[in-house]
């Protein structure tokens, strides 16, 4: 059998713990798909723990641990780690509320994202010019001094009669 796992590059049970605790999402790669490896190489770990030919052993709820850090700490879009982080505090979780709780995250931080993008679509940037325009100063002639023009409403003299 080690001979068929060598031909077909099979790794063995310390090599499978090593990838899980190494893998993070790729860079077009979706969190869905990051998830699906990390229970196959969880799955392979466990298989061949309980196979009996590699001599290191795994207990079950040390490589479950690992399998949640890992998906944890692998997945790149923090909005999806922390709404999945309280199903993966919990190492009873089953497969399927993962893959559920994951797709429920992924199409919300979708949604956002549509909606983001089509609110700063609607609203193309406006460019306003505000001048002020300045009176043009009354030329004086030399030698004269510039008296104030008053306005005939607003004077505070009072005309009176005698």
């Amino acid at each position: 059998m080690k001979i068929l796992r060598s031909n077909y590059g099979v790794k063995n049970t310390a090599e499978l713990y090593q990838s899980l605790a190494s893998i993070c999402q790729n860079g077009k790669e979706t969190p869905q798909a990051l998830l699906m490896r990390a229970i196959d190489l969880r799955q392979k770990i466990l298989f061949a723990s309980q196979e009996g030919e590699d001599p290191l052993k795994y207990d079950t709820g040390h490589i479950q641990q690992l399998f949640c850090r890992t998906v944890e700490t692998g997945l790149q879009d923090d909005s999806i780690r922390t709404k999945l982080r309280p199903f993966l505090s919990n190492p009873l979780v089953e497969d399927e509320e993962l893959i559920h709780q994951l797709n429920v995250a992924v199409s919300a931080e979708e949604e956002r994202i549509k909606k983001l993008k089509n609110q700063s679509k609607g609203k193309s940037p406006t460019v306003s010019q505000i001048s002020q325009e300045s009176p043009e100063p009354t030329k004086v002639p030399p030698g004269k001094v510039a008296t104030p023009k008053e306005d005939p409403k607003s004077t505070d003299c009072t005309k009176t009669e005698l």
